[in-house]
């Protein structure tokens, strides 16, 4: 029986640090040679000193010594940055200079959809994400982050294969699992729905709210006794909840 509640249409995206570590560059580590100000700007983007990326990394733009692939380095760093602290015009630009540079490296378009996604430019979001896998058939953060846009533009028919895709192809990454379950759970697809949930829970059971549709697929199931366990877990067994107090909100037959 589908449901009427909402699954989640928010995005959920941290783009992954491979893009703070890009395979944007002719290697995926820094140039042995490379500027002190660029090496600066990768701690500080690992280190989360955002900020100081940025300044990091248009020092070395600026310095008029860097080559281009210090500067396919900086611009993905600074962009990454930009991204995160949400100046979206500035990440455009940024992501738009490395595809100058690069014009065949995947995370570069990866990036600029990201930016786009902030100005709330799906369309065109969703094309440099089809760019990405066009230039990167397995590129599962793509695959990923165009799933999210489709279920942002409300067009989950397109958000379900994009999320098989990414989940065959990094079946660790837990943000899949979610979305794909909140999929399952709208279709009435219980078993479905729960199956996907625990591998949230086994993944990340931190970073994610999974126990609560978790909990409510249970409920839908009639699966009483295992939903109340569910929500026990997730309120830390603070809360008790009795399995026969479930029973009275049995749906009705359709």
């Amino acid at each position: 029986m589908p449901l009427g509640a909402p699954w989640v249409t928010s995005i959920a995206i941290v783009v992954a640090w491979a893009l703070a570590a890009p395979a944007v560059a002719d290697s995926e580590v820094l140039p042995p040679d490379a500027t002190p100000a660029l090496r600066t700007c990768e701690a500080e983007i690992q280190s989360g000193d955002l900020s100081g990326a940025v300044a990091s990394c248009t020092k070395v733009l600026d310095s008029g010594q860097a080559s281009d692939e210090e500067k396919v380095w900086a611009y993905g760093y600074r962009g990454l940055a930009d991204f995160l602290l949400t100046d979206a015009d500035r990440a455009l630009d940024d992501f738009n200079h490395l595809i100058e540079l690069r014009p065949k490296y995947a995370n570069g378009y990866n990036g600029r959809a990201m930016a786009q996604l902030l100005k709330k430019d799906y369309a065109d979001a969703i094309q440099d994400l089809n760019k990405a896998l066009e230039l990167d058939p397995g590129y599962a953060e793509a695959y990923r982050n165009r799933a999210s846009l489709y279920l942002i533009t409300k067009d989950p028919a397109r958000a379900r294969p994009d999320l098989d895709k990414a989940i065959e192809l990094a079946p660790d990454v837990a943000e899949p699992y979610l979305h794909r379950g909140d999929l399952f759970l709208t279709a009435g697809d219980f078993e479905s729905a729960i199956h996907d949930y625990d591998q949230v829970i086994r993944l990340q059971p931190q970073k994610w709210d999974a126990e609560r549709p978790k909990a409510l697929a249970q409920f839908f199931e009639a699966k009483y006794s295992d939903a109340a366990v569910t929500l026990n877990d997730y309120l830390g067994k603070q809360k008790k909840i009795d399995a026969s107090a479930l029973t009275q909100y049995r749906l009705a037959p359709d």
